[in-house]
């Protein structure tokens, strides 16, 4: 509101302005007498004019409209020097001598040849007079305030003078240098009720969200916080704790937590009765290795009969291998039933028992001194790999057995059972006998070369020969976590192995 009065006051001082350019743009008579007189005609049709001059650009008056009224020497200098720029509409707005007045001055647009200009006193009282008249609040007043010297910065914000009092004053200048307007208007202070009346709503938006926050917290938030408790206490192992006992009153929380417990106690029933049944598979699987152990010891015990009772060698040398080979699938069924489906089967213990096995076997079967040691790793297998690596074992020393038999010597070897990274291991037999030429090559069609390869693609590698070394390896899984035992072969033997089964069987 200061702004808008300071601007209506530079309004009123440019409506002068443009009654001074209509007048500078009247030929000036040359008779002294006329020119007073239209002066003086045209300062009585001013609002605030006191007095009109003519001045020449020496600073001379040429005519006046009141011989009274004098204009100041240091003024008339400052006019001439309008009417000597080269601006056809120069013009300039001061503060006259003693400051109770303010000078305009319009240069007149005739050219170089007429350098006069036109000038008018406007007093201050007039002004303050005009601005009574300016629209304002009814408690609010205005005063116009002139500096002392100098000029009133224009780009400077309005300045708010007595902050503290209860009607402060803002202090806003005008176009004309050094005339400024201060505007004041009284702050009523607030009464208690329109304190509260103000204050109301916000006491009231705090005080809901207050009840609203005490509310979710007592309904949602503690009884979720204690429905998680009773959760981690169930995923510990705590069966008994209970959803329902920490669901609050709330419906929703309280259907939900029913919900709950009586999936969990499904779930708790169907686990006790996967367990019951994992555990009656478990006594079923080990009966079966039992029973199948038990057979073959029967048939490995008719064998050794069948060969007491045959006086022919060759007959009796035949039970031997066929009575050897059922002892290692006899030894790899004790081992099934005595370890841990779920962890597998220890092939170091497995190994020991088939090499003291075989070490006793060849030397009564084909009548060659057997020497067989055995360093191995502890390591963990599926009963699916096993089965091929006794079988590769058994039928390497024993085929290797008779054809010493045959040639003559003596049958020394080692197995060698090493691990390669978490998931794979090697099993290494050596012996001078396996020097030269492989014995077991994939392109050799007797049963024994049938048997080895097949068992060694049942366990998913290969069966490598060092012919320098004198050695048999096979690279096979196994598992890095005994819990986590995998299969390394499927059910269904893959191809060769039907071959192998067949030639073990035969």
């Amino acid at each position: 509101r200061a702004a808008t009065v300071a601007r209506d006051i530079d309004d009123l001082v440019s409506n002068q302005g443009t009654i001074l350019r209509a007048i500078a743009a009247r030929p000036a008579d040359t008779d002294g007498a006329r020119c007073d007189r239209e002066l003086t005609r045209f300062a009585e049709m001013g609002d605030f004019f006191s007095a009109l001059f003519r001045v020449d650009a020496e600073g001379n008056i040429i005519c006046r409209s009141d011989t009274t009224v004098q204009l100041a020497p240091a003024d008339a200098e400052r006019v001439a020097a309008i009417g000597r720029t080269a601006s056809a509409e120069a013009s300039s707005v001061f503060f006259g001598d003693g400051r109770d007045h303010i000078v305009f001055a319009v240069k007149a647009p005739f050219g170089a040849d007429r350098a006069d200009s036109v000038v008018a006193r406007i007093p201050v009282a007039a002004l303050r007079q005009e601005i009574r008249k300016i629209r304002r609040l009814s408690n609010a007043t205005i005063a116009l305030e002139i500096a002392e010297s100098g000029a009133v910065d224009m780009e400077a914000p309005a300045a708010q003078a007595d902050p503290a009092a209860d009607t402060p004053a803002i202090i806003n200048a005008t176009r004309v240098p050094g005339l400024s307007v201060r505007y004041e208007e009284p702050t009523p202070r607030l009464s208690a009720g329109a304190i509260a009346t103000i204050a109301a709503p916000t006491v009231m938006w705090l005080a809901a969200l207050l009840i609203g926050w005490l509310t979710v917290r007592r309904l949602v938030a503690w009884p979720l916080k204690r429905m998680q408790r009773a959760l981690e206490a169930r995923a510990t192992g705590d069966t008994t704790a209970m959803l329902s006992d920490s669901a609050g009153d709330t419906q929703e929380l309280t259907e939900f937590a029913a919900a709950y417990d009586r999936l969990a106690a499904k779930q708790l029933e169907d686990r006790d009765q996967r367990e019951a049944a994992l555990a009656a598979q478990e006594r079923l699987v080990r009966e079966v290795h039992h029973r199948v152990k038990n057979n073959l010891q029967i048939i490995t015990s008719l064998l050794s009969i069948r060969a007491r009772d045959t006086e022919n060698p060759t007959t009796e040398r035949t039970y031997g291998e066929i009575q050897m080979r059922v002892s290692a699938l006899s030894n790899v069924h004790r081992w099934l039933h005595a370890d841990d489906i779920g962890r597998g089967v220890d092939l170091a213990a497995l190994l020991t028992d088939l090499v003291a096995g075989l070490d006793t076997a060849i030397e009564a079967v084909e009548h060659v001194k057997t020497e067989l040691r055995l360093d191995a790793t502890r390591v963990f297998v599926s009963q699916d790999a096993a089965v091929p690596l006794s079988f590769l074992v058994t039928e390497v020393f024993a085929a290797h057995g008779a054809e010493l038999r045959r040639a003559g010597g003596e049958l020394k070897g080692t197995v060698t059972l090493t691990r390669e990274d978490e998931t794979s291991a090697r099993l290494q037999l050596q012996s001078d006998s396996f020097r030269g030429d492989d014995t077991f090559a994939a392109t050799d069609r007797s049963a024994s070369a049938r048997i080895i390869n097949g068992m060694a693609r049942q366990l998913r590698g290969k069966l490598i020969h060092d012919s320098e070394a004198g050695s048999y390896a096979v690279i096979f899984a196994i598992a890095s976590d005994p819990s986590t035992v995998q299969p390394v072969a499927s059910a269904k033997p893959v191809d060769g192995a039907k071959d192998a089964m067949a030639a073990q069987a035969a």
